[in-house]
């Protein structure tokens, strides 16, 4: 810009009264910026525009104090010879003088009033005209800012008002309109590829649109600080720490400081947030401010959690055995904080949903966007600039092709918006940055497809770090540019070798899972799609294949959709619209489509030849077409070719990268008509294909050659080319590899055949990962083949280590959870995948995952047992273990003598054909055996069971690993050194060297290795955050794996005592195999036992419920006849706003007829725990303990409780609950039913459980009460409880009563 201000270049908007008014606003508004606030309306009286100052700030030396106003008069009075030198005349000074009066009455205050003016005045007439202005306020300065002060501002700092001056005297005017114009010529052109209509916006578009408004940002972010208040008010009501929890007292003290201090110190953080800054009218300027906040209170918070991890560390090493649910105790302590605290920060990428992400996505300017292929990069920047247009907000969209030959892309910005090339790039941005200003919004320029500059894209590398640096330095503007993820274009582009590399970057999967169904609908509809069988909605999550999909079968009916149709789309779109070309009239024009489909066969080696996405429309494309009208018709359609101009010259490319590899792909072939042809052909076009230079199409062109080479030689290309990057570009395209069953078979082929060379295995797991990561598991029993050769410690590091954290469980449990995509695949595939994720180390999704197999097991048993047969050859011990126990539990619940008899086999084919001593495995068969003897009257040869007795274990250690990595404190003390330790009863035989060195052997043996798993176990600790208690590391998965091994060999071989007379049960096992599960959660209770009120607290703590259990102990039951009696029952109320909780309950038991209520206190009325049966033992079988206990009871027992999971907290988590006792069972003749959890005599119904989170109440019909009772000769008794509790935590203001606990007890007989 050779003069800063011109006058005549003035860019007019509105006119040149009311845009030099508007520039001397901004002016003023930077030069005062933050001194106070801002008044600017339509006809402000006196003034243009006022600010009341509310900082001190100094003016050419003059101190302006808080309080004062000041006010701009704009009058854009130019000399009639001379732009520099306004006019002051009489009549001037008068509306001057006129204006300060109205401008003193309207703003008494006035201390400084500027005169805005395009050139000076002559000095006396200035001189006369301040002393008027004096004598009506002689405490006001006056000033007159004029092109050379305007100047002089400018020119002092060019970095604050350079934007303002472009903006108004820059080389072109630069309008809201031209960007939106230039914006929908590139809608336009991509007009083929984005379907308004149908577009779903992403939770990052949604936000982007949010957030780009600033009025709407500033209510969001508003909104979300209240929100947070909110929240943490509501939490406050809790205390911190219940005194009154039983959990409390084995706390340490620093835990408990610590635990406070971090829900304090957020409470005070939120406090802060909101009164700091929620009724900020500027609260938007305050963004580096609370972000600088919330930066500080992370880093000092990371040091509080490392703390608070290594108490819980201690605390759970100090913990007693029967302490279990402190476990739970201090999870339910972590989840509360982490459910206020993922408000403030989380990991979710793109979206508004904590208060982080919002900041981020307020301060963030770079925003690179990446997909696979047809994932919707394209969709989204198309939707991102078509809501901004609808919203009147300014964006530039632009596509990369537009860059392709263009040397450098700043010069090519300005070409776009046809600005002059001796404009500086900078004033560009600085134009833009002023124009988002006036438009009170962000300005996103949009670069679609970077990786479309093919093959010019490397110019990126060394261009777009400029171009984001300039943008960065604005205030209003955002760079949002999408890319496809390939690390190819990454290295190319970003000069990264994988996208979470680059800075800002943020993946898009396609139409997120739970948009797809919306979508989907939408597209059939407009296509008039009808009755669409679809067994994988998810691979629609690709918006491109959805949409060529739709006009493949458009007005079709009953069309079933799979894989293999899916993938022969593009054939079929090919020969529609060769054919819609090539008609004319309603008439197929056969010569014409046969030329057209040669002509395009040209077309598309050429493009491949060229190395380029296009062609010269006119050069190449027209010469080989030689049809004006078939020319037409082609760029008429639209979708299939798009037309573009480039360094003066028309182009033209196909619209679709898929399309155009279709084409690519099948002109190959048509040019290579043998196997040996097209291998040859392949070999010369390595680097093009798979090089480090590959052609631009080579992703599409790969996956249609996949589809087509089939078609054309009757044979897979991994058949004909066992070349690994044939088969990684398989892997890459697993969907399509998997169409046919032909294709399948070959897959299976390789995969059971192909070296196990690490590369590769890391590459196919990457790839059914990913596939996995989109929801489709369809044709996973392909892989177990691949599964099953794989070693124990490839299993960990690809594999089982990719599930780790909760967002990724979630994901991939979601697939079989969610009802709507798990109905989309088979139950091979479900058993399968959900097998396979039974090797992770999370307990809790493991048994979420083990739950789901059994419970899919007992509906589909046969084809549970055909697949078993390879899943248990998978080499992980946790797989292993998972399977035994279905295959037990299967056995154990199904009654049918068959399967019993098939579950005996597969377990005995597993021992004889392996060298195990696992316990688990031996336990399992021997409980099968037990059961088919029972329940069969069958006769087994057990010697089965000692086969491997004789496998030799080393007792030496060899090297220095610690077994302290392996086992925590409290595993090892009761798992592993009674082995070596001496004790009560108990005389070891080995010393504690050698238990250890059987193991440490045993673990080498199996493949560990310290520095692969150390790596696993620090990273998988890094990333679970509070989930650690959920975790266990893969040290202690082979650890335990060989003590399993060891403590078998050990009863095997005499070497240890049997813990129960006959069988091999252990503490160290943690699964029950019978999986008991109760279906429906019920409640008896309705009544409302807390009080009304906190008012009522006093009244409230001195009644009794008592009557309300006792009234339930005999009763009639809802949907059951007769009438029912309690055996045991519990309920707990609570209300924390109530500050109160009650709890009711009744156990029953056997005595004597003769007892009176006064004996009671010689009976103990505990039921018997069984910590060890299995659910599906009750009522068959005791469990005896080798050194029998004396048993003095007076009365056989009544009640026993199956608590499996109480034992250890390395079991699995199953519902505990009172059942009868096993002798009872057997002389009644009586069958529990593990299906739905109830007793039956005769088949009949006589037992009922109501069950939820505070109910349990366990009923037995009447009559078969009475018969018991008379079987042996005794009268039931009824305990009756209750306890009443006032929080500790209650005020003082609420409560004063010292009374705070009470509880009543009694007792009745039933006969």
């Amino acid at each position: 810009m050779n003069e800063i201000i011109d006058w005549k270049k003035l860019q007019t908007r509105e006119g040149d009264r009311l845009e030099f008014e508007k520039f001397c606003f901004h002016v003023a508004s930077c030069k005062f910026e933050g001194a106070g606030v801002v008044s600017y309306f339509y006809n402000t009286p006196g003034s243009e525009f006022y600010i009341d100052l509310n900082n001190v700030f100094e003016y050419e030396g003059i101190k302006l104090n808080p309080g004062d106003i000041v006010g701009w008069q704009a009058k854009f009075w130019k000399g009639s010879r001379d732009d520099n030198n306004s006019p002051l005349d009489a009549n001037h000074k008068k509306e001057l003088i006129k204006g300060f009066k109205t401008t003193k009455a309207y703003r008494p205050n006035i201390k400084l009033w500027v005169i805005c003016t395009p050139g000076s005045f002559v000095q006396k007439e200035w001189d006369k005209l301040e002393t008027k202005l004096k004598h009506i306020d002689p405490n006001c300065l006056f000033v007159c800012w004029h092109k050379d002060i305007f100047e002089d501002f400018y020119l002092k700092n060019l970095e604050l008002y350079n934007r303002i001056y472009q903006f108004y005297f820059g080389e072109k005017l630069i309008d809201k309109s031209i960007l939106i114009e230039c914006s929908r010529d590139t809608l336009f052109a991509l007009k083929a590829k984005f379907d308004v209509d149908v577009h779903t916006p992403s939770d990052f578009e949604k936000s982007i649109v949010d957030l780009i408004d600033i009025s709407s940002a500033e209510q969001k972010l508003k909104e979300f600080i209240k929100f947070l208040k909110e929240h943490a008010d509501d939490d406050r009501k809790t205390p911190i720490l219940d005194v009154n929890s039983w959990g409390y007292n084995l706390l340490s003290d620093e835990f408990s400081k610590e635990y406070i201090e971090d829900c304090d110190t957020r409470y005070n953080l939120i406090d802060l947030l909101y009164t700091q800054y929620y009724n900020d009218k500027a609260i938007l300027s305050k963004l580096n401010e609370i972000h600088h906040i919330l930066s500080e209170y992370f880093v000092k918070r990371s040091t509080r959690v490392l703390h608070l991890n290594k108490e819980l560390d201690l605390m759970l090493s100090k913990k007693e055995k029967s302490d279990y649910y402190f476990n739970e105790y201090l999870t339910d302590l972590s989840q509360r904080i982490s459910l206020l605290e993922s408000k403030l920060k989380d990991n979710s990428e793109g979206t508004t949903k904590n208060l982080s992400q919002i900041i981020s996505i307020l301060t963030q300017k770079i925003f690179h966007i990446f997909a696979a292929a047809g994932y919707g990069k394209t969709h989204l920047a198309c939707s991102l600039a078509e809501r901004l247009i609808s919203k009147n907000t300014p964006v530039l969209l632009l596509t990369g092709g537009k860059f392709r030959n263009y040397q450098n892309c700043e010069l090519r910005i300005k070409e776009c918006l046809n600005l002059p090339a001796n404009m500086s790039f900078d004033d560009v941005l600085d134009s833009l940055d002023f124009l988002a200003e006036t438009c009170k919004s962000k300005l996103a320029i949009i670069i679609d497809g970077l990786n479309e500059t093919a093959p010019n894209e490397s110019r990126w590398k060394d261009e777009l770090p400029a171009l984001c640096r300039k943008i960065a330095n604005r205030k209003n503007i955002i760079l949002i540019t999408t890319c496809r993820d390939k690390s190819d274009y990454t290295e190319a582009i970003f000069d990264r070798k994988q996208y979470q590399d680059v800075d800002g970057s943020i993946l898009i999967n396609g139409i997120q899972k739970e948009d797809v169904e919306v979508t989907l609908k939408k597209y059939l509809r407009k296509y008039n799609i009808k009755n669409a069988k679809i067994s994988n909605v998810s691979v629609f999550e690709n918006p491109l294949l959805l949409k060529i999909f739709c006009i493949v079968n458009k007005n079709k009916e009953n069309i079933e959709v799979n894989e293999y149709s899916l993938a022969s789309c593009m054939e079929e779109y090919s020969k529609q619209l060769l054919e819609s070309i090539t008609t004319t009239n309603g008439h197929s024009n056969r010569i014409e489509k046969h030329k057209l489909e040669k002509n395009l066969c040209k077309i598309s080696f050429l493009i491949w030849e060229k190395n380029n996405r296009q062609l010269s429309f006119y050069d190449e494309f027209a010469e080989e077409i030689d049809n004006e009208v078939i020319i037409e018709r082609i760029i008429e359609e639209g979708l299939c070719f798009t037309m573009d101009r480039s360094l003066g010259e028309v182009t033209i490319q196909f619209t679709y990268d898929m399309v155009a590899g279709y084409h690519i792909a099948k002109s190959f072939l048509d040019k290579n008509e043998t196997i040996p042809e097209f291998n040859a052909f392949i070999e010369r076009s390595f680097e093009k294909l798979f090089g480090e230079k590959k052609h631009t199409l080579s992703e599409d062109i790969l996956k249609s050659l996949l589809y087509l080479i089939p078609k054309k030689y009757d044979e897979e290309w991994i058949e004909i080319c066992h070349s690994e990057d044939v088969l990684k570009a398989s892997f890459d395209n697993l969907d399509i590899l998997m169409s046919s069953p032909s294709s399948r078979e070959a897959l299976t082929n390789i995969l059971s055949t192909f070296e196990m060379k690490e590369g590769f295995v890391d590459y196919v797991c990457k790839s059914i990962n990913k596939r996995i990561n989109t929801g489709n598991i369809e044709y996973f029993l392909l892989f177990i083949p691949f599964f099953e050769r794989m070693t124990r410690r490839q299993l960990d590091v690809y594999w089982n280590s990719k599930y780790a954290t909760y967002p990724e469980l979630q994901n991939v449990y979601s697939i079989i959870h969610d009802k709507f995509l798990s109905e989309q695949f088979n139950q091979k595939d479900k058993f399968c995948f959900a097998t396979m994720m039974c090797g992770i180390t999370d307990k809790e999704f493991r048994q979420k995952f083990y739950w789901y197999i059994g419970r899919l097991a007992l509906n589909a048993p046969q084809t549970y047992f055909i697949l078993c047969r390879n899943l248990i050859n998978i080499n992980d011990p946790f797989i292993r273990e998972i399977v035994i126990s279905v295959i037990t539990g299967l056995g154990l619940r199904l009654n049918e003598k068959k399967i019993f008899l098939i579950c005996v086999y597969l377990l005995e084919t597993l021992l004889i054909n392996s060298e195990s001593t696992n316990v688990v495995l031996l336990d399992n068969l021997e409980t099968l055996y037990s059961y088919g003897e029972d329940r069969y009257s069958l006769n087994f040869d057990r010697m089965i069971l000692y086969k491997n007795s004789d496998t030799k274990w080393p007792f030496k250690k060899n090297t220095t690993l610690s077994m302290y990595s392996f086992f925590d404190y409290d595993f090892d003390k009761f798992n592993i050194r009674p082995l070596y330790e001496f004790g009560y009863d108990r005389t070891p035989i080995y010393s504690k060297n050698e238990v250890y060195g059987m193991l440490e052997n045993k673990i080498l043996t199996n493949g560990y290795e310290a520095e692969v798993y150390r790596e696993l176990n620090n990273k998988e600790y890094e990333n679970i955050k509070y989930r650690r208690e959920y975790k266990c590391n893969y040290s202690f998965k082979y650890g335990r794996d060989a003590l399993l091994e060891m403590i078998g060999w050990l009863l095997l071989n005499h070497k240890i005592e049997n813990e129960f007379k006959g069988t091999f049960r252990t503490d160290i096992i943690s699964i029950d195999p019978s999986f008991p599960f109760f279906n429906v959660k019920r409640t008896l209770i309705s009544k409302f036992l807390l009080p009304i009120s906190i008012d009522n607290l006093e009244s409230w703590i001195d009644s009794s419920d008592l009557n309300e259990i006792k009234n339930m102990t005999i009763t009639k039951l809802p949907g059951r006849s007769g009438e029912w009696i309690l055996l045991r029952g519990y309920f707990s109320q609570r209300m924390e706003d109530r500050f109160a909780n009650i709890y009711l309950s009744s156990i029953s038991q056997f005595v004597l007829k003769t007892t009176k209520i006064e004996e009671l206190e010689h009976y103990d009325d505990d039921e018997i725990s069984y910590s060890h049966a299995f659910a599906s033992e009750l009522g068959w079988r005791d469990l005896e303990f080798t050194k029998n206990d004396i048993n003095d009871n007076t009365c056989i027992p009544l009640l026993s409780q199956y608590s499996f999971s109480s034992w250890s907290q390395e079991r699995f988590k199953y519902q505990s609950f009172s059942c009868l006792e096993t002798k009872i069972t057997k002389d009644l003749g009586l069958v529990f039913d593990m299906e739905k959890m109830r007793y039956l005599l005769d088949g009949n119904e006589v037992s009922a459980y109501y069950i939820n989170d505070s109910d349990f109440f366990f009923y037995l019909r009447r009559d078969v009460v009475d018969k018991i009772l008379k079987l042996y000769n005794v009268k039931l008794r009824f305990h009756f409880y209750e306890r009443r509790m006032i929080d500790n935590g209650v005020s003082s203001t609420v409560y004063a009563g010292e009374n705070k606990f009470k509880q009543l007890e009694d007792d009745s007989f039933y006969e």
